[in-house]
């Protein structure tokens, strides 16, 4: 159902461009297609609005609040709405609209943190395998039947992938996962940290110790043992390299958009 195009600002309603779902294929709505100089005067107008906006932190507080239990109130709406534009799963999209409030505002996370935390991981997705007696090689997969709906890319592995193939050095943004072979560990953790990007790895290992300490070898903001891309609204979630600009997640994602003003003044007499 096509959503509410109300209070728009002028320069919005010039050209549009369709907006998909991936499950169909079929377009749901449509969106401005902004211009650089629509852009530049938005950023123009929030920068002149900047003066006014800090001088009254009490105002400030509370257009965040409001703002805040709009996006609360809406979750029902907004997250099938992102699910649709995205085709990422619904959970999910509550667990951003339960990111969104909390990082707005310290007031109740409500029925949308209920959902769920997942989230994808963003960079390159690759694992590293070692067959060794008689291992078993990955299966591949394929593409949808001629004619299907949506824009479906069915789960695949792929085997004997040379290491500086695009899929194992670049962001897939899919469900395909290469799999490398090693020989021994230090081979493994060098792998794994030969790439531009850094958010988040795992480790696979039944003895916990030995997985902890080659965690503790990668390069990455998060690295989960025996579990991937679990996150919670209290931790922080950050990453290093090319994914390693913010954080977000407690008070250190709070922080992170905060910037220090001091004010000294002498002491009288």
């Amino acid at each position: 159902m096509p959503t509410r195009r109300s209070r728009r600002a002028p320069e919005t309603l010039g050209e549009r461009f369709a907006v998909l779902d991936p499950a169909t294929g079929q377009p749901f709505d449509d969106a401005p297609d902004q211009q650089p100089d629509v852009v530049d005067a938005v950023v123009g107008r929030a920068h002149a609005a900047w003066r006014s906006w800090r001088a009254d932190p009490v105002a400030r507080a509370t257009a965040l609040l409001a703002a805040a239990d709009a996006v609360e109130a809406a979750g029902a709406d907004v997250a099938p709405l992102l699910t649709r534009e995205q085709g990422k799963p619904l959970a999910e999209s509550y667990a951003e609209v339960a990111h969104e409030v909390r990082r707005r505002s310290r007031a109740r996370p409500g029925h949308a943190a209920e959902a769920g935390q997942q989230r994808p991981p963003t960079g390159p997705s690759r694992a590293l395998h070692s067959p060794g007696p008689g291992g078993r090689r990955p299966s591949r997969g394929r593409r949808p039947p001629a004619g299907s709906a949506g824009l479906l890319f069915a789960p695949t592995i792929l085997a004997d992938v040379p290491p500086e193939s695009p899929v194992v050095t670049q962001e897939q943004f899919g469900p395909v996962l290469p799999v490398l072979p090693y020989e021994s560990l230090d081979e493994a953790v060098e792998a794994a940290n030969d790439t531009g990007f850094g958010l988040g790895g795992s480790v696979w290992e039944t003895d916990l110790d030995r997985a902890e300490a080659v965690a503790d070898r990668l390069e990455c903001g998060t690295a989960w043992i025996n579990h991937h891309a679990e996150l919670s609204l209290a931790q922080p979630f950050a990453g290093i390299k090319q994914s390693g600009v913010g954080v977000a997640g407690g008070p250190w994602g709070l922080y992170g958009n905060l910037r220090p003003f001091v004010v000294r003044r002498p002491q009288e007499g």
